[in-house]
């Protein structure tokens, strides 16, 4: 339903709904390069103002929809992938101290074999990442931020970082048993959290976070026969949980948060309405006006809160020739 965020998100990576996932749910036709830039009112001059947040960015597209390079905000950072849905750069541009850092990837494992850095200077330094095959035909790669092993099926089991005290620990294990895999994250030797996919699909179902040691909240999730979220019971200590319900339209489109706490009734957490280009209009607290282009894509938004605008977010999109998209 979502091409562009199907071709470069996992369901696990943008679950949480993250604005630059956010960002793709909506884009229709053979999109070239699009720039956002997102603006706030200042109250004391009543002047739109940038936004240095994560809204403004500028993504550039292959003809499958697939993201090849991400301007950051203010183009400070400018990353060109071999895959974006596995985080796989070749390049990383910082405009701000002139450098650059390149990346070199083996053929046959698809791993990175080295690394670049060039200096504003012009100094370059390189570094040979290691790929090592084990006797059980597991893999072990180090590379440029993390000590990372796999399986013998390719799975990566643990991501450790070299430049400070954090890793993942991720267990498939339990799945002949249980029919889901566990990643836990660790802090400074501290369990920080724990999270369970299910193997079939990837979908969170349980999120468990810990402090000193011991449990200080868990979410868990539910999901119905079209693997859309209807439920999420969350638990903050003993005697404190909530629990949302999850509406949606003929169009898979979430169009209601429905929350209950304990010995209360059940109440609208938020609500959505849309448009024909399944953009929302309207939630709970703001509303949304759109001006669109020929192509079904919106180029501004406007954020309207207590009656006036609060956020203005404006689009350049360039898209390929007519007849060159291939997906």
């Amino acid at each position: 339903m979502f091409p562009y965020l199907e071709k470069n998100y996992q369901k696990a990576q943008w679950f949480y709904g993250s604005s630059e996932a956010n960002m793709l749910k909506s884009l229709k036709g053979n999109i070239k390069f699009m720039k956002q830039t997102a603006y706030l009112i200042n109250s004391n001059t009543d002047e739109f103002e940038p936004v240095l947040g994560i809204e403004s960015m500028s993504l550039e597209f292959n003809e499958q929809k697939e993201i090849i390079t991400k301007w950051s905000v203010g183009d400070s950072y400018e990353t060109k992938y071999k895959s974006f849905i596995e985080d796989k750069m070749l390049s990383n541009k910082h405009h701000s101290a002139n450098s650059v850092e390149l990346f070199e990837y083996d053929d046959a494992m698809g791993l990175a074999n080295k690394y670049t850095k060039i200096s504003s200077d012009g100094r370059k330094t390189q570094q040979n990442l290691k790929i090592e095959i084990q006797k059980d035909g597991s893999i072990y790669h180090s590379d440029k931020d993390y000590d990372i092993q796999y399986d013998n099926y390719e799975r990566i089991t643990s991501k450790k970082a070299n430049y400070r005290d954090f890793e993942i620990v991720i267990d498939y294990l339990s799945f002949s048993k249980k029919g889901y895999y566990t990643k836990t994250y660790y802090i400074d030797n501290q369990m920080d959290s724990l999270e369970k996919y299910s193997y079939d699909d990837d979908t969170l179902i349980e999120k468990i976070m810990y402090r000193n040691e011991a449990v200080k909240s868990k979410k868990m999730f539910f999901y119905d026969e079209k693997n859309r979220l209807f439920q999420c019971i969350s638990f903050n200590d003993e005697d404190s949980f909530e629990n949302h319900y999850y509406f949606y339209n003929d169009k898979d489109l979430l169009i209601e948060d429905k929350i209950s706490y304990p010995g209360r009734t059940m109440g609208t957490c938020n609500f959505f309405e849309y448009d024909v280009h399944d953009n929302v209009i309207q939630s709970r607290d703001n509303s949304f006006q759109y001006t669109y282009d020929q192509f079904g894509n919106w180029t501004e938004k406007l954020e309207i809160s207590n009656e006036k605008v609060v956020q203005k977010t404006t689009r350049e999109i360039e898209y390929f020739a007519n007849g060159l998209h291939v997906a």
